[in-house]
């Protein structure tokens, strides 16, 4: 019953402004980049073996990605912090490997070749949300559902099915956007 209320409510909560899908997705992706603090947790099933990590983010530049089983990886700019075997490496990334993904020209560059479809009012978890499909072609193709939240117009949870040289299907739920308890120092 609960749950039927809160769908009831994203139906109500529904706005003319949702109409133009393609323009309401990429304010949430801009809103997106810009949020000082995030935590996505991901779930991934890359070819039958499931992958769970978590990353938490502090602009510009701080990351901590903890996978099951694995110590937390930091990374500060171009320098990656890894724990091994009791000892902490300070290992050197490639120009370019993080800042792609909160670049708003890969973003440009995923919506020119990207379809959106508005797929209307839902809930994740208890919170009401407005869900949008998004298709993209080339190397990667992949097919992509996203929720953003109809109180903060952020993306509360992207599952995605990419087929490339294998199908990798993940779920990324974010959370704490803006928590100013998230702090990433190097180790």
């Amino acid at each position: 019953m609960r749950r039927f209320a809160l769908f009831v409510l994203c139906l109500l909560a529904a706005s003319p402004a949702w109409a133009d899908a393609r323009a309401q997705l990429h304010a949430a992706f801009v809103k997106f980049l810009a949020q000082p603090s995030f935590e996505a947790r991901t779930h991934a099933d890359v070819g039958g073996r499931a992958i769970d990590s978590t990353v938490e983010f502090v602009a510009p530049d701080r990351y901590r990605v903890t996978a099951a089983g694995r110590p937390p990886s930091v990374i500060i700019g171009a320098t990656m912090y890894l724990a091994l075997n009791g000892r902490t490496l300070k290992v050197p990334m490639p120009a370019g490997t993080i800042e792609q993904f909160r670049d708003p020209d890969a973003l440009a560059r995923v919506e020119r070749s990207a379809t959106v479809e508005d797929l209307g009012a839902d809930v994740v978890g208890a919170v009401p949300a407005h869900k949008f499909r998004y298709r993209t072609t080339g190397a990667t193709p992949a097919d992509c559902l996203v929720w953003v939240g109809v109180a903060n117009g952020l993306p509360l949870q992207l599952r995605s099915t990419s087929t490339g040289k294998s199908t990798v299907v993940s779920t990324v739920s974010y959370s704490r956007y803006g928590d100013p308890a998230i702090h990433i120092a190097a180790p």
